[in-house]
């Protein structure tokens, strides 16, 4: 243990009496010579303690913020590079490689990669025996199970779930909340947009596009170049074909969503959308051919103005849902609908009673409208209502995909708007509209009241 010697006590003794004598001028007549040896000591004891500890003070406040626990595990191999976060957990023969970026309190479980240049983000879990190559960009929250590979120049958002034993390609991009699950395989390039979910062995191609909420169930396979819109279930089992773009089957209460009012509608198109005369079929297939052919004849030469649709698609869904429900209904429904929409910020729900802009309406009576409405579906194989010639049909479900792909915010490389309308237009692309997912169904089933 350190000690002063009594020398150095006394001279420094000696030093501070002296200092506190001429400070303190009550002690007139007293000299240092007065006191003994026991209080030069004493003082100098004191003095030099609160000196210590202050010191020791300033260097805590100096370091606490660069303060850190690792537990790094017999075996683990750290390049002196590497930077990692305060209280990461680094298991046993774990190898992390030149100027990886460890976040604070991450765990990577024994016998696992690390490559390059790879970032993983506060939080984060990284199962066992994991290959993680190069520049991989991996951010907070992530989970990532046993036995996966994760290629080069991947990018995990926050909050993502990966199984066990999946395999992804490089440059595979995953959105926040998205999930794989086990044995999966991503190809090269892919992207899963928010809350995507990969099932059980599911195959995905490179270049893929797989939108927010989809669920591609267990031991699908999508093949190169796809995209799956948002809200769209893929059977277990299933094949998305190469190129192939498929959407959700639109409700009535979607298409609703964007119509025109009856009073900005040509008297004389109404009056065939609504007639039931023998061949009025025929004469109202004619007039929807002939809007659709200039609607995709404006798009193509407006192809960077897709996600403004023209009204011109809004009066196709108008006609076709007075076709489908006739003209009083139809007014009624999109009354209700555009009230609920412009409102939605101030709709108040309670006592049994919804209050939409400060008009109350019942709440069974708001239920029945919605579900109703959210229930009835078109073009798929679940739709109720066949109104529209093949040809017809073939064409509306390609101008709601190229609407639903002007909204898309995340695209592949070179996949741009304009070349999908090509695509779409020209049938390079097949366009398919499925079943809505499980998870919009529960969305829109859920209870308002």
């Amino acid at each position: 243990m350190f000690r002063f010697s009594d020398w150095t006590m006394k001279k420094a003794g000696t030093y501070f009496l002296t200092v506190l004598l001429e400070a303190d001028k009550t002690q007139i007549g007293r000299s240092v010579d007065e006191y003994s040896l026991w209080d030069i000591k004493l003082v100098s004891f004191v003095v030099m303690r609160t000196m210590i500890e202050f010191l020791t003070f300033l260097c805590i406040m100096h370091g606490v913020a660069s303060f850190s626990f690792h537990n790094v595990q017999p075996g683990a191999q750290v390049h002196r590079t590497v930077s990692l976060g305060q209280f990461t957990n680094i298991g046993s023969n774990v190898t992390i490689k030149y100027n990886a970026q460890i976040g604070s309190f991450v765990t990577i479980s024994p016998s696992t990669i690390i490559g390059e240049n790879t970032q993983i983000g506060s939080h984060s879990i990284v199962g066992q025996r994991c290959i993680i190559e190069n520049d991989v960009i991996i951010h907070n929250f992530a989970k990532i199970g046993n036995d996966n590979t994760i290629r080069r120049g991947s990018i995990l958002a926050g909050f993502t779930s990966i199984g066990n034993d999946v395999k992804f390609g490089n440059r595979v991009k995953v959105n926040q909340y998205a999930a794989i699950a086990d044995e999966a395989e991503i190809g090269d390039d892919d992207y899963l947009d928010q809350y995507a979910l990969v099932g059980l062995s599911v195959k995905v191609a490179p270049k893929a596009y797989i939108g927010m909420f989809s669920s591609i169930q267990p031991n699908a396979i999508v093949n190169a170049l796809a995209v799956i819109h948002k809200f769209v279930e893929i059977p277990s089992g299933a094949t998305v074909k190469y190129n192939e773009v498929v959407i959700r089957t639109p409700s009535s209460y979607e298409l609703y969503q964007r119509c025109l009012p009856v009073e900005s509608i040509l008297a004389a198109h109404i009056e065939i959308a609504a007639s039931k005369n023998t061949g009025s079929d025929a004469e109202f297939n004619n007039l929807l051919r002939s809007l659709m052919d200039s609607q995709i004849n404006y798009l193509r030469t407006n192809c960077e103005q897709i996600p403004s649709i023209p009204e011109k698609l809004f009066l196709i869904k108008s006609l076709y849902l007075i076709r489908c429900h006739g003209i009083d209904r139809f007014k009624q429904n999109l009354q209700q609908v555009q009230e609920t929409l412009n409102g939605i910020s101030k709709m108040y729900v309670g006592n049994g009673q919804v209050f939409i802009n400060g008009i109350r309406m019942e709440c069974t009576q708001f239920q029945r409208m919605r579900r109703q409405l959210e229930n009835e579906y078109h073009f798929a194989e679940n739709s109720e209502r066949v109104v529209l010639q093949p040809d017809i049909k073939k064409n509306f479900i390609k101008l709601l995909a190229i609407e639903q792909d002007g909204e898309r915010e995340y695209r592949i490389e070179n996949d741009t708007i304009c070349s999908m309308l090509e695509q779409i237009r020209s049938g390079e692309r097949e366009v398919t509209c499925a079943n809505r997912s499980l998870n919009e169904q529960s969305n829109l089933s859920s209870n308002y009241c």
